[in-house]
């Protein structure tokens, strides 16, 4: 797999490229429209609030999880259930 599928230096284990989805409150949903993480960025599903869901096609990792994690309950990780089960309680 290429760096480029990867956000950050530390992949997860045993994980493959796969789609990441989160939905976004207004404030990250912009940020992100303006300064996106990653090439495969896509902003979809806006409502009148400017809220929006967020994919990626992205081999997961600690990095993009911290990223995530920081943002706090700014944003929600829909898929994949495993990453929003076991790092955002």
């Amino acid at each position: 797999s290429s760096d480029l599928d990867v956000y950050g230096v530390y992949p997860i284990k045993d994980e493959k490229k796969q789609s990441i989805r989160i939905k976004a409150s207004s404030l990250v949903t912009n940020y992100l429209m303006a300064y996106p993480i990653h090439a495969s960025q896509k902003v979809e599903n806006r409502t009148e609030y400017g809220k929006g869901e967020i994919t990626y096609e992205l081999i997961p990792s600690h990095e993009l999880i911290r990223l995530f994690r920081s943002y706090g309950n700014e944003i929600e990780v829909i898929e994949p259930k495993w990453m929003s089960t076991h790092f955002f309680k």
